[in-house]
């Protein structure tokens, strides 16, 4: 199975040079929500089948949306 993980900034067009599994592990958890300066972040993964590394069918397209304060 091939897959590929890109994160976007909302307001962002290009993907940003980090994926979800990096970004999320170098941000401390919160234990209250109370004076976070969140960003909003946009994670898509496109997953499918693979030929000698590289993708040769596209199956499955999962988004999902988190708010990170990376300050």
């Amino acid at each position: 199975m091939w897959k590929q993980n890109f994160m976007f900034i909302q307001t962002g067009a290009a993907p940003i040079d980090k994926t979800e599994n990096e970004l999320f592990h170098d941000v401390p958890q919160a234990m209250d929500s109370a004076g976070l300066n969140g960003e909003r972040y946009i994670s898509v993964w496109v997953q499918g089948e693979e030929k000698n590394g590289k993708p040769v069918m596209y199956t499955n397209i999962y988004a999902r949306t988190a708010i990170l304060d990376t300050g």
